[in-house]
C-alpha cells in the first residue's frame, strides 16, 4: 500500500516543481499533494490499529518532560488555529513534568484529540490543552467549545469504526479515537470524555507516573531526543503556503561534476520515478534486482547507492551487506528506501552498515538532501585530506576494510618514498590489485587517482621534513620523497599548500618563536 502511495505522491511534486506550470494548476497540485499526504496519514492510522488489535502494539517509553513533549505539540497547531480564527490556550505551567512514555504514540493520541477539537469547533471557539501533576498519575485534558457529542452516543464514543451521525461534514475512519483508546491502556492510563451537546466537549488522558507498570521489552535504550512527525500532517492553510522552487537549489548543493548513482529497485514504475527524480544532478544507473546491483556496483563504482528493502532474491539489507563487506566497493554509501516502519527493520539496515534509511511515502526534495548531503559530505572529506599536512587517513575510512587499504597504500608509498621511478603500475603489483580497480578504489574513497595519491603522500613527506628539519634544504628535501627536479617538487608544493616550501618554513618558525 505504501509504494503507491509513494508512486502518487512522487510524481505530483515532480510536476509541481515545474518552472512552466501555472498557477492555478499549481494550486490544484498542492491540494493532490495535500490529500495524498492525508492518505499516507490514514495508511499509518490503519496500520497502528492493526497492530493494536493483533497485540503488537508495544509502548518503547522514554523518560520525557511531558510540558516541553506538550508545548512543541501545540507550537505545530499555532498557524492552524490561527488560519480557522479558533483559540488555542495551553495551560501547563513552566514546571518539568517528568514522565515515561512512548513519545510516538502519545504524540498520535494528542494529534488525533487536537485534530477532533478543531474540526469540531466553529470559528470564534477555543481550544484548550492542560497538563496537571496530581499524586500518582499524571493529568492530559483537551477541552473544546464545539457542537459536543449526544449524551446517547457517548458511550461508543471509542467504539472501532464509531461515528457520530451528525458530523456529516467531518467524515473520518471511525478508528481514530479507538486507537488513542488502545494507546493509553498500553501505557496503563484511561482516557474518559465530558461532553454536553452545544456547549463542548472534554477528553481527560491519565497516565501513572513512574515506571513499574511498564514490562522491562519497553524501554528504549539511548537518550537521543524525539523527532516529532506531526509537522507532515499540518494541511496547508492557503495560497501563501504553497512550497518554493526548491529543485534548483538542490542540484545546486552538489559539488563538482555530475556524480554517479545506482538505483536499486523492483518495482518497475518506482524505479523510472526515482530515474526521473534524480537524473538532472546525478549520473544515473539503474537495476531491478539486487544481483543485477551487486554486478553494477562493481562495474559503475557509483558516488552512492539507493536501494528498496523489500525485493525478490537478494533484498536490499543483504545488497547493503556484500556492497560494505567486499573490498571493492566498501567505500560506497548505502540508502535503504522502505515501507518497513518498526524501528527494529531500521536497526537491521544499519547493522549491516547502511548509511541511511528513508521510510515510504518519501519527500522527494528530503530524499535528494539526504543523499547529496552523504555525497558531499564524503567530498569535503577527501578534499580535506587532500590539503592536510599530515598522514591521517581515519577521515576517510568509514569501515575496516578502507583503513586497512589506505594503512596499506600509505606504507607502501613511503616504503618507496626515494624511488623516484615507483609509479602505478609498481604500485599496482605491490598491493595485489588490478590497475583499474586500484584506481577505482582510491578514487572513491580518496578521492585521488593513484598517481595523485602518490604525490599526495610524498608532500605530506616533505612538510614533515620541512618542519623537523630544518638542516635540509628544498633540494635535499625533493630527492628524498622521489623528486628528480627540485622546481617541480616547488611547483607541486605550491598548488596543494598555496605557498611555496620555503614560505612554508618560515611560517612554521614564526610560529613556532611566536608561542
Amino acid at each position: 500500500m505504501r509504494t503507491p502511495v509513494t508512486l502518487i505522491l512522487s510524481q505530483v511534486e515532480l510536476m509541481n516543481d515545474s518552472k512552466e506550470l501555472p498557477r492555478t494548476l499549481r494550486n490544484r497540485l498542492t491540494a493532490v499533494i495535500r490529500n495524498v499526504r492525508k492518505m499516507q496519514q490514514l495508511l499509518n492510522e490503519i496500520l497502528d490499529f492493526r497492530k493494536q488489535e493483533q497485540g503488537f502494539l508495544v509502548p518503547k517509553v522514554q523518560h520525557l518532560d511531558m510540558h516541553v513533549f506538550l508545548r512543541e505539540i501545540c507550537r505545530s497547531f499555532s498557524e492552524y488555529a490561527e488560519a480557522r480564527h479558533t483559540e488555542l490556550r495551553l495551560e501547563s505551567g513552566e514546571e518539568p513534568i517528568e514522565l515515561w512514555f512512548d513519545p510516538a504514540l502519545i504524540e498520535k493520541v494528542v494529534y488525533n484529540l487536537l485534530s477532533n477539537a478543531f474540526k469540531f469547533t466553529p470559528e470564534g471557539g477555543r481550544v484548550t490543552v492542560a497538563l496537571h501533576k496530581r499524586a500518582t498519575t499524571v493529568e492530559l485534558i483537551v477541552t473544546d467549545t464545539g457542537i459536543g457529542i449526544p449524551a446517547d452516543k457517548q458511550p461508543y464514543i471509542f467504539d472501532r469504526f464509531y461515528q457520530v451521525d451528525h458530523n456529516r461534514h467531518h467524515r473520518g475512519t471511525g478508528i481514530g479515537l479507538s486507537l488513542a483508546k488502545g494507546i493509553v491502556e498500553a501505557h496503563g492510563g484511561v482516557i474518559t470524555l465530558r461532553s454536553r451537546e452545544g456547549e463542548g466537549s472534554e477528553f481527560r488522558v491519565s497516565l501513572l507516573q513512574g515506571a513499574a507498570h511498564f514490562d522491562m521489552v519497553s524501554y528504549t535504550t539511548g537518550t537521543e531526543s524525539y523527532q516529532f512527525s506531526y509537522e507532515d500532517k499540518q494541511e496547508p492553510v492557503g495560497e501563501e503556503d504553497l512550497p518554493e522552487e526548491l529543485a534548483p537549489a538542490i542540484a545546486g548543493s552538489i559539488s563538482g561534476e555530475h556524480p554517479g548513482i545506482l538505483i536499486v529497485e523492483d518495482n518497475a514504475e518506482l524505479l523510472h520515478t526515482l530515474e526521473a527524480l534524480f537524473r538532472p544532478i546525478y549520473k544515473v544507473s539503474l537495476a531491478s534486482t539486487g544481483e543485477e546491483g551487486i554486478v553494477l556496483a562493481e562495474k559503475e563504482q557509483p558516488d552512492i547507492i539507493l536501494s528498496d528493502v523489500m525485493m525478490p532474491g537478494i533484498s536490499g539489507v543483504e545488497l547493503c551487506r556484500r556492497i560494505k563487506n567486499n573490498l571493492s566497493t566498501a567505500h560506497i554509501p548505502v540508502v535503504l528506501l522502505t515501507a518497513r516502519v518498526a524501528i527494529e527493520h531500521a536497526l537491521e539496515g544499519f547493522k549491516t552498515g547502511a548509511d541511511d534509511y528513508i521510510i515510504k511515502p518519501f519527500h522527494n526534495k528530503l530524499l535528494i538532501a539526504r543523499c547529496n548531503n552523504l555525497v558531499n559530505n564524503r567530498k569535503a572529506l577527501q578534499a580535506m585530506f587532500s590539503r592536510n599536512t599530515d598522514m591521517k587517513t581515519d577521515m576517510l575510512a568509514v569501515n575496516v576494510l578502507d583503513q586497512e587499504l589506505l594503512d596499506r597504500a600509505v606504507r607502501l608509498v613511503e616504503e618507496n618514498l626515494t624511488n623516484p621511478q615507483f609509479d602505478v603500475v609498481r604500485f599496482a603489483e605491490l598491493i595485489n590489485m588490478g590497475r583499474t580497480t586500484l584506481f577505482a578504489k582510491l578514487k572513491g574513497i580518496a578521492g585521488q587517482t593513484p598517481n595523485e595519491f602518490i604525490m599526495s603522500i610524498r608532500l605530506k613527506k616533505g612538510v614533515n621534513l620541512l618542519r623537523n628539519h630544518p638542516e635540509l634544504n628544498v633540494t635535499d628535501i625533493a630527492f628524498r620523497i622521489g623528486f628528480n627536479d627540485a622546481a617541480y617538487f616547488v611547483k607541486c608544493f605550491r598548488s596543494t599548500y598555496g605557498q611555496t616550501p620555503l614560505q612554508y618554513r618560515k611560517e612554521q618558525k614564526k610560529s613556532g618563536q611566536d608561542q
